[in-house]
C-alpha cells in the first residue's frame, strides 16, 4: 500500500469545472477495496441492463445487441484511461444515463404494424427516430455512461497492489453479472434495475455531486416506473412482453402479444384461428389423412392457440 498513490499523480495547477473534479476518495485512498468492488459490480450490471433495456425499446437493437456491447467496451476502456487524468466523468455518468433512458422512453423505436398481414423481418417499417440517428446516439451514450464506473474502478486500481486489485475487480464483475441474472430469472421489472444502479451511484459519489446524481437518478427511476406500471407490460427472463387487447371475435377478446417492440401474434380462441385468422393455422388439419389425430407434435406453442386447435 505504501507509495501506491504515486501511480496516479494529480496536477494541482490544472483547473477543471467542479462537476468534473476527481472524487475526494481518489486522493485520500478511502476504502479502495469496497469502492473497487462496487464500481466493478455497477459497471457489469449497467452493461447488461443497457443491453437488455435498450434492446427491448429499440427494435434495431433486439437483433444487434452486440452494438451496445461494443459501446460498453469502448466506454470501459475510456474510463480506465480517464482514471489517470486530473479530471473526472464519474459524476456525469448518472446524468447521461437519465438522458438516454428518458430519450428512449419518450421516443422508442417499434415495429409499425398496419393491417393483419404476416410480418417478414426483411422489410420492416418502424415507428420512432430513424436508425441512422438512433444507433450512433446510443453507441456514444452507452460508451459515455460506462466510462464513469470504469473510471472509479481504474482509480482504485492505482491504490492497490495488482493482484489484490484484479481479485476484487473479478469478484465485483461476477457480483454484477450474477445479480442481474437473478433479477432476470425472477422477472423483475426494469425499475428494480434502476434502484440498484441508483444506490451504487450515490455510494460512489460525494458532496453536492451526490445530490445532482440523485436528481438524475430520480428522472431515470420515474421513466422506468412509468414503463413498469404500463398496462400489459411484463418482463420474462429474456424479453419485455406487452399484452394489449385488439378487438374481439364473437364476443371473445383478441390480444396482441408484442415482444421487444415486435408484434408476434394475435392471441384468440380456436374458433377465431380456424375461421378468421391466417390459413396457416387450419391448413395442416385440412390436408391430413381422414383419420383421428392421436398424437400431435407442436413446436413453439406460442400463446396456446395451436394446442387448443389440436
Amino acid at each position: 500500500m505504501a507509495g501506491a498513490t504515486g501511480r496516479r499523480p494529480y496536477d494541482a495547477q490544472v483547473i477543471v469545472p467542479a462537476l468534473f473534479t476527481p472524487p475526494t476518495w481518489a486522493r485520500t485512498g478511502s476504502l479502495p477495496v469496497v469502492r473497487l468492488w462496487l464500481g466493478s459490480s455497477l459497471m457489469l450490471f449497467l452493461e447488461l441492463a443497457l443491453i437488455r433495456w435498450l434492446g427491448a425499446n429499440i427494435v434495431h437493437l433486439s437483433y444487434f445487441s452486440n452494438f451496445v456491447l461494443l459501446g460498453s467496451f469502448l466506454g470501459i476502456g475510456a474510463g480506465f484511461l480517464i482514471s489517470r487524468k486530473p479530471w473526472s466523468v464519474l459524476a456525469v455518468s448518472p446524468i447521461l444515463l437519465a438522458l438516454v433512458v428518458a430519450g428512449v422512453f419518450l421516443f422508442p423505436v417499434t415495429i409499425n404494424r398496419e393491417g393483419g398481414d404476416i410480418i417478414y423481418f426483411t422489410s420492416l417499417a418502424t415507428n420512432g427516430p430513424p436508425s441512422w440517428l438512433v444507433l450512433p446516439v446510443v453507441f456514444i451514450g452507452v460508451a459515455a455512461i460506462l466510462a464513469g464506473p470504469a473510471e472509479a474502478v481504474g482509480r482504485c486500481f492505482g491504490q492497490l497492489d495488482n493482484l489484490i486489485a484484479y481479485r476484487w475487480d473479478l469478484i465485483g464483475s461476477l457480483t454484477g453479472i450474477v445479480g442481474f441474472t437473478v433479477l432476470s430469472w425472477l422477472q423483475a421489472p426494469s425499475v428494480v434495475w434502476g434502484v440498484l444502479a441508483t444506490a451504487a451511484y450515490l455510494t460512489l459519489l460525494w458532496g453536492w455531486r451526490r445530490v445532482v446524481a440523485g436528481i438524475a437518478c430520480a428522472v431515470t427511476l420515474l421513466c422506468l416506473t412509468a414503463e413498469s406500471l404500463g398496462a400489459g407490460i411484463s418482463w420474462s427472463p429474456y424479453y419485455k412482453v406487452k399484452l394489449s387487447q385488439e378487438g374481439a371475435y364473437e364476443g371473445k377478446p383478441l390480444y396482441l402479444i408484442t415482444v421487444n417492440g415486435v408484434p408476434h401474434q394475435l392471441m384468440g380462441s380456436a374458433d377465431f384461428k380456424l375461421t378468421a385468422a391466417e390459413a396457416q393455422y387450419r391448413t395442416p388439419y385440412e390436408r391430413r389423412v381422414d383419420s383421428p389425430l392421436r398424437n400431435v407434435l407442436i413446436i413453439g406453442a406460442g400463446s396456446g392457440s395451436d394446442v387448443s386447435i389440436a
